[in-house]
C-alpha cells in the first residue's frame, strides 16, 4: 500500500509509449524524475483530449521540473489501443504526451493500494519524488478530472524540497474520499 513518506512500490509494466507497445522496468518508467501516476480509465468520461493538449503545451515546464506524468489505465490492451487509434483518427497526428501503463488485471492498482475492500479499482494519483519517496496521494471512489496546473505545482514542489525532512509534512494524503481539488491549493 502506498503511504506518504514511504518508498514507492516498484513494478514492471506494459505501456504504450510514443504510440508503441513497450515493456518498462520501474527505473525506465521513472527516468530518475518525479513521477505522477494517474489511476484512471480512458473510458471514464475524463476529457483526455483536453488533458493531452494541456500536457503538450506544458511539456517544457514539466521538463524543467524534471517531472513526468503517466496514466495507469484499467482498460485492457485491446480497448486502449482502439481508443488511441480513434484519438489519432479524430485529432490527426496528435502526440499522446504520457506513457499509458496497461493495468487491466489490477496488479499495479492492488500493489499501490488503489483498490477498495471488495477489490474494485479506485481512481486517484500519487506523486513519487526523484528519490522514490511518495510525496502526495489522492485516492477516490469516483473518477476525477486531473488539474494539470495543480499536478505541475506538485511536481515542482517535489523537486524544490526533496525528501521528507524539515519539520513539515512532505505531502498531502487523501484516502477513500471523492477526488476533489480545492481551488487555490
Amino acid at each position: 500500500m502506498v503511504a506518504v513518506g514511504a518508498s514507492a512500490p516498484q513494478f514492471g509494466c506494459t505501456a504504450v509509449v510514443d504510440g508503441e507497445l513497450a515493456e518498462l522496468a520501474w527505473d525506465v518508467l521513472r527516468e530518475g524524475r518525479a513521477l505522477v501516476l494517474l489511476f484512471d480509465s480512458l473510458q471514464s468520461g475524463s476529457d483526455w483530449r483536453g488533458l493531452f493538449a494541456v500536457l503538450s503545451a506544458c511539456s517544457g515546464r514539466l521538463e524543467r521540473a524534471r517531472g513526468k506524468i503517466a496514466l495507469v489505465c484499467r482498460d485492457d490492451l485491446a480497448d486502449t489501443l482502439l481508443w488511441l487509434e480513434r484519438f489519432q483518427d479524430e485529432e490527426g497526428p496528435a502526440e499522446v504526451p504520457l506513457p499509458i501503463v496497461i493495468d487491466a488485471d489490477g496488479r499495479i492498482a492492488r500493489r499501490c493500494g488503489f483498490v477498495d475492500d471488495d477489490g474494485e479499482a479506485l481512481w486517484g494519483r500519487f506523486l513519487v519524488d526523484a528519490e522514490g519517496t511518495v510525496r502526495d496521494l489522492a485516492i477516490g471512489s469516483a473518477p476525477c478530472e486531473p488539474d494539470v496546473a495543480d499536478l505541475l505545482r506538485r511536481v515542482e514542489s517535489a523537486r524544490a524540497s526533496p525528501g521528507c525532512g524539515g519539520g513539515g509534512p512532505c505531502g498531502s494524503e487523501l484516502r477513500n474520499a471523492r477526488c476533489q481539488e480545492v481551488a487555490g491549493r
